[in-house]
């Protein structure tokens, strides 16, 4: 049945002489699917896993710990002096036996990532130097001695018995499953001192030996600089995947960084540059991972808290889904709280909050559907330019329609939504949530049911630059209908009508206590014998039949009738109109 329905979010609202914005969604043309175990970060977990958790990290990438899973610290490959500083390459290391390692530390870090349900990303090599944690990590390359600086045999047999230790359970250690080998990062910065061909010496040392040990591991890096990505710097990019080639050394992802960029959309170009080369070289099977992505564009941490830290963010994830990006790895760790220094504060930002809807998409419709009302430029990537964006998705059950709208620099101000395709009807009951972030809100959420239809517009005042728009739209009348295939077994709970107009018959168990309440949760009835204003009851076999007569304080709108008993319960929503 065609039915059309129009709700803005402001009763009463006079839209001014602004045109409306016009987004367009088709819920029958799929388009994609949701990226899984998308995001990653660096470092943690510690005190703010949920938190972290909550923003979509999957993966922990085991850099800049300034000790822990740095190689040089958990094994003797290097001498030391009375002051533990690093001299020379010990050329009695044995990578094969457990006394020329100490796992101490290391393992704390792991066990930490895994107890807080993440996935171990493994950076075999170190961390960056850093003057204020002493002493500092070897950057100098680890061949098997100073007269052989191209052959890298103990090293590689070290990298293997870091995955034997954390997941075959050698020396004392773990069965973790840690899939993900990234080897060094940085040698195009600071990370590394030696030449470009022993970083590809050493990496195809560690690659050969690695999958000779255990095929399934997933290795890649070199984990390069912004410069590199953008081909100030070849020898990283095009010269490393052309020796690999030429000598048959795998690559199952390589990994470069990002920063310093204002337009959000500006990372599609880096994504198919990256992509164009891995395909050149034969590499197309390869993931491309950004395992080090800033938390702004100048780096300065107040951007975070703030609608256009949300805006920029959510247009970022957008444009990154729709590219051959296969993972994100934001630094720190705690980028989207406001105390990333000690990530102890886990109160959620503007920018954790966009994150949150996103990764609430992801998890709940994950198949994406056609929409239209991008404003994206493709040029001038380090200025403050147009951009708007849009993603949506339903879920498998087709009960569910989510909208992400970023707006993150454009001049659009009022939406208007229209909705084609969908497979509800005018009987069904919709629920509408709106989470909305602007300069003044953060995630403030709206809450509407309307009836359904198989077409609706729905109007969005007020989302001037920078701003957020998540819209949740909830077919209440097919969710009835799995809960109740869910709860047959139960079956203490019947609704004749719904929506219904002044009565609502309401059938349940007649051992079953009877609870009706608005969708603030205040309580609106509660199990009663006899009501002569606004219920009446009578009973028939093992059921009792109430006839719920709202009173006139009472308001239309949805309300939660919702049974409990020896046998269980049941909660059903029924709309008064």
């Amino acid at each position: 049945m065609k039915a059309v329905v129009i709700i803005t979010v402001i009763l009463f609202y006079l839209f001014s002489a602004y045109a409306q914005k016009q987004i367009n969604i088709d819920y029958a043309v799929v388009v994609d699917t949701f990226k899984t175990n998308f995001f990653g970060g660096i470092k943690g977990p510690g005190v703010s896993s949920d938190y972290i958790r909550a923003i979509g990290t999957h993966y922990i990438r085991t850099n800049g710990y300034d000790g822990p899973a740095d190689y040089c610290f958990y094994s003797n490959f290097w001498n030391t002096d009375s002051l533990e500083n690093f001299t020379t390459i010990n050329t009695s290391f044995d990578p094969s036996n457990p006394d020329d390692y100490d796992w101490t530390e290391t393992d704390v870090k792991m066990m930490q990532i895994v107890d807080n349900g993440f996935e171990i990303y493994f950076r075999l090599g170190v961390s960056m130097p850093d003057s204020s944690h002493l002493p500092l990590p070897v950057c100098d390359p680890p061949a098997d001695s100073e007269s052989e600086p191209v052959s890298f045999t103990k090293f590689a047999s070290l990298c293997k018995r870091t995955a034997m230790h954390y997941n075959d359970g050698w020396d004392d250690g773990f069965h973790y499953g840690i899939r993900y080998f990234e080897v060094w990062c940085e040698p195009d910065g600071v990370f590394w001192t030696g030449t470009p061909f022993q970083y590809y010496k050493m990496y195809q040392a560690v690659s050969d030996t690695l999958k000779n040990y255990d095929p399934n591991i997933i290795i890649g890096g070199p984990g390069v600089i912004p410069g590199t990505v953008i081909g100030l710097n070849t020898s990283y990019r095009e010269q490393f995947l052309a020796f690999l080639d030429s000598t048959g050394t795998p690559l199952d992802f390589y990994s470069w960084h990002l920063k310093n960029f204002f337009n959000p959309f500006s990372i599609n170009t880096y994504a198919d540059t990256i992509r164009t080369l891995l395909d050149y070289y034969g590499f197309g099977n390869a993931e491309s991972h950004i395992v080090v992505i800033l938390n702004s564009p100048d780096d300065s941490f107040s951007f975070v808290p703030s609608a256009k830290g949300a805006s920029y963010f959510t247009s970022l994830v957008i444009t990154a889904q729709r590219t051959s990006i296969d993972k994100i790895f934001w630094y720190p760790y705690n980028l989207m709280t406001t105390d990333r220094s000690a990530g102890l504060d886990t109160t959620f930002t503007q920018s954790a909050n966009a994150m949150v809807a996103f990764h609430t998409m992801q998890q709940e419709t994950p198949t994406i559907i056609f929409s239209t009302g991008d404003e994206v430029s493709t040029g001038c990537f380090d200025c403050d330019t147009t951009n708007f964006m849009t993603i949506a998705g339903k879920s498998e059950d087709e009960n569910k329609l989510y909208v992400l709208v970023s707006n993150y620099n454009s001049a659009n101000r009022d939406y208007q939504i229209n909705i084609t395709n969908l497979p509800w009807d005018s009987t069904d009951i919709i629920e509408i949530r709106r989470n909305i972030i602007i300069d003044t809100l953060n995630f403030v959420e709206f809450v509407d049911t309307i009836a359904g239809g198989d077409s609706l517009t729905i109007l969005q005042p007020d989302m001037d630059a920078p701003s957020v728009l998540f819209l949740r739209f909830r077919n209440l009348s097919i969710s009835d209908i799995a809960e109740q295939k869910q709860n047959s077994h139960l079956e203490n709970l019947k609704i004749l009508k719904n929506p219904f107009n002044s009565v609502c018959e309401i059938s349940v168990s007649s051992d079953a206590d009877l609870e009706i309440y608005n969708i603030s949760g205040k309580t609106i009835f509660s199990s009663p014998k006899t009501d002569e204003n606004h219920f009446s009851q009578h009973y028939s076999d093992n059921y009792r039949t109430i006839f719920w007569r709202p009173s006139d304080e009472i308001p239309s709108g949805l309300y939660i009738v919702k049974t409990s008993g020896e046998n269980g319960g049941t909660e059903k929503k029924v709309l008064f109109i």
